[in-house]
C-alpha cells in the first residue's frame, strides 16, 4: 500500500511540486531558527545600569562637595564583549540646545574607582579614571563601571571623557546626554541618559545649595 502511494506521488508532478514547496518552507524556517539561536549565542547583550547612591556615586570627589557619577555596563550575553568603547555623542538641554563647547564624539573613561567606597576617606588617590579606553566585558552578567560625569559646588558638570567636556548647569534643569556603546563583536547601540541638576534650597537664615544632581533614566534610542 505504501509502495503504491509512493508510485502515485512520484508520477504526479503536482504532488511533487507541493511536497517540494513544503520541504523548502520547512528548511527555510529551520535556517531562520538556527540563525536566531546562533545570534543569541555569539552576540554579547549590553545593558546600562545606573543609580544615585554608591557604588554608582562617589562623594567628596576631588573637592569637598564634588560627586562622581558612574554607569555600569553589563554584558548579559553568553560571549565576551570585546574591546568595548563608550563615546559621548552630545548633551542637550530641555530645549534641545547643545550645551557643550563642541558637538563631536568624545571617548568616556572606564572607572578606576573601587566598588567598595568605604575607603574614600583616605583621599582621592586611586579614585581617578584609568587611561584605558577599551575593555573586554565578561559574559553572563559581567560588568564594568564607566565614569560619566562629576559635579561640584560651582554647578560645573564635567564629563569624564578624553576632552573633559563641561558646562555650567542651570538650577533644576534636565539635560540629555547621548552615548554610544560599541565593540568588536556586537552592533553599536545608543543610549540617552537623562540628568537632573542641583536645586537651591532656602532656609530661614541661610541660602544653601545642595548637590541634588543625579541620573533619572537611561533608555535605548537606536540600534545602529
Amino acid at each position: 500500500m505504501y509502495f503504491e502511494w509512493l508510485i502515485l506521488i512520484i508520477t504526479n508532478p503536482e504532488w511533487v511540486t507541493a511536497i517540494g514547496t513544503v520541504f523548502l518552507g520547512f528548511m527555510t524556517l529551520l535556517a531562520i531558527v538556527v540563525a536566531l539561536f546562533k545570534e543569541d549565542i555569539i552576540k554579547p547583550k549590553i545593558k546600562v545600569g545606573f543609580g544615585n547612591v554608591t557604588p554608582y556615586t562617589i562623594d567628596n570627589f576631588l573637592t569637598a562637595m564634588g560627586r562622581l557619577f558612574r554607569i555600569k555596563i553589563v554584558n548579559e550575553g553568553k560571549t565576551v564583549a570585546r574591546n568595548c568603547q563608550i563615546k559621548l555623542l552630545s548633551v542637550k538641554s530641555e530645549e534641545g540646545i547643545n550645551v557643550l563647547e563642541k558637538n563631536e564624539p568624545d571617548v568616556l573613561k572606564w572607572s578606576g574607582a573601587p566598588k567598595d567606597t568605604r575607603y574614600q576617606s583616605r583621599g582621592v588617590m586611586g579614585l581617578v579614571s584609568i587611561d584605558r579606553e577599551k575593555k573586554d566585558i565578561t559574559p553572563k552578567g559581567g560588568w564594568e563601571f564607566c565614569d560619566l560625569f562629576w559635579i561640584d559646588e560651582k554647578k560645573e558638570l564635567i564629563f569624564y571623557s578624553a576632552g573633559r567636556r563641561k558646562f555650567i548647569c542651570e538650577e533644576g534643569k534636565r539635560y540629555f546626554a547621548v552615548i554610544e556603546i560599541s565593540g568588536d563583536n556586537f552592533e553599536p547601540t545608543r543610549k540617552e541618559i537623562k540628568i537632573y541638576t542641583p536645586l537651591k534650597v532656602n532656609f530661614e537664615e541661610n541660602d544653601i545649595t545642595f548637590l541634588i544632581a543625579g541620573i533619572e533614566k537611561v533608555k535605548n534610542i537606536s540600534q545602529l
